[in-house]
């Protein structure tokens, strides 16, 4: 009688390295997206030339925010949803979530316009709209992502390669003449200016929400590997896009279009003349956009639910299955939200809710480390404080409609809670 088959065994060694690599292409995944495609258009906006600076500083922001996200900031016998603090962190973390979304749809709209040459603004916001449904329904039956997540990073990783190599390309052939008048028209930022771009681009670096508490300091360290490997992958890309985009096109054409089509990189691609490179790359950042929204939309759904437990009465804790919304029922409303989201119609300004939602909730994040009393710390003290004065010093740097709507959003829901509970109380 033959033997049943038994998988071979990995070595330990072997299979702590394949879960690292698991987790940088996760990681990189969730980066790779509406950043490269849209966000260096709109740092170069922003701050020109120095647009370069403004990515590393961001990446630098985005490694210490790290820490926070992969650390244990609440004691296990306390959930987070019971504490005021952590209902505003995920709070902040949903609104950065959705207009990261709604960020992507139309950037996906954007270069299906400029890709097939109709850049008609009009149509912007209603495809922008066809995207999130279609994506939505496609995420409603609940099939796996993870090998088409593999994919649209491929396709991004080729269409951006592709675009890099033809760039560095005519760099090498450009005469000094054209250099020196490009060098000329690519103005220098003011440092107000780079603060800002560098406080728009912390939103590019954020491709990844809280964690779950890491059962032992070992594991914590490894994922924090990881997620810093997937960091500096992220910002050679980027570095490596803007530095093309600015030597070839200039700062100031590939600012301007974010504002025209929200496809920066189509004007480049179309500058190097690459047989099929318009193509390639509206294929590329359709691809990685689309791959965005669909990892995005559970997120934001199970995110949904746990604020909707969030505001049940204490004594309703034990027994939370009760008042949590199908899953079906959340991902409606997030695909509602999302859709009214667009009508804001500048992809811009939808960047700047992001990019502020995000900080902010860094800045809880690293406050509720440094409240917490419990040992072992996966990060240093020193980091946490440092990390909060950054996050709070660079969120409002953007413009103060955008952060006095969010502060407002985030202060209704925290009054909405504290009706729930006192509705509940006097019930």
């Amino acid at each position: 009688m033959s033997k049943p088959f038994a998988p071979p065994k990995i070595a330990p060694e072997a299979a702590a390295t394949v879960k690292f690599w698991q987790q940088v292409r996760l990681r990189l995944s969730l980066i790779l997206g509406t950043g490269v495609f849209v966000g260096i258009g709109i740092a170069a906006d922003v701050a020109a030339a120095d647009a370069v600076w403004a990515l590393t500083f961001a990446a630098v922001v985005a490694l210490g925010n790290s820490w926070v996200e992969v650390a244990n900031v609440t004691p296990p016998e306390i959930p987070s949803h019971q504490t005021w603090l952590q209902f505003a962190a995920q709070s902040t973390l949903f609104l950065a979530k959705l207009t990261s979304g709604a960020a992507a749809a139309l950037g996906v709209a954007g270069y299906l316009l400029s890709g097939l040459y109709h850049p008609a603004p009009i149509w912007l916001v209603p495809i922008a709209l066809l995207v999130i449904v279609g994506l939505t329904r496609l995420s409603w039956r609940g099939r796996s992502l993870a090998r088409l997540r593999r994919v649209t990073v491929m396709i991004a990783a080729v269409s951006l390669l592709g675009l890099i190599g033809a760039g560095l390309l005519k760099i090498s052939q450009t005469s000094s003449a054209e250099a020196v008048l490009l060098a000329q028209a690519n103005d220098r930022a003011t440092p107000i200016a780079l603060l800002q771009a560098t406080t728009l681009m912390t939103a590019a670096y954020a491709g990844f929400e809280s964690l779950a508490p890491q059962p032992n300091f070992r594991s914590a360290r490894q994922l924090l590997s990881a997620i810093g490997l997937a960091i500096g992958l992220a910002w050679s890309l980027y570095l490596a896009v803007a530095i093309v985009g600015i030597q070839t096109v200039g700062a100031g054409v590939l600012g301007s279009s974010v504002t025209a089509s929200a496809a920066p990189l189509v004007m480049v691609m179309r500058s190097l003349a690459l047989p099929g490179g318009v193509y390639l790359i509206t294929l590329g950042a359709v691809a990685a956009m689309s791959g965005m929204i669909l990892s995005l939309l559970p997120q934001l759904t199970e995110r949904l639910q746990h604020l909707n437990q969030a505001v049940s009465p204490p004594e309703a804790w034990p027994n939370q299955e009760a008042e949590t919304l199908s899953p079906q029922l959340a991902l409606g409303l997030v695909s509602l939200i999302l859709s009214c989201i667009l009508w804001v119609g500048d992809v811009q300004t939808i960047w700047s809710f992001s990019a502020f939602a995000f900080l902010l909730h860094y800045a809880l994040m690293h406050w509720a480390a440094l409240r917490q009393a419990s040992a072992p710390r996966v990060c240093p003290r020193w980091l946490n404080g440092l990390g909060l004065v950054v996050c709070v010093g660079l969120a409002f740097w953007v413009e103060w409609s955008v952060w006095l709507v969010s502060l407002g959003l985030v202060a209704l829901g925290l009054v909405w809670r504290g009706m729930m509970l006192w509705t509940d109380e006097q019930g």
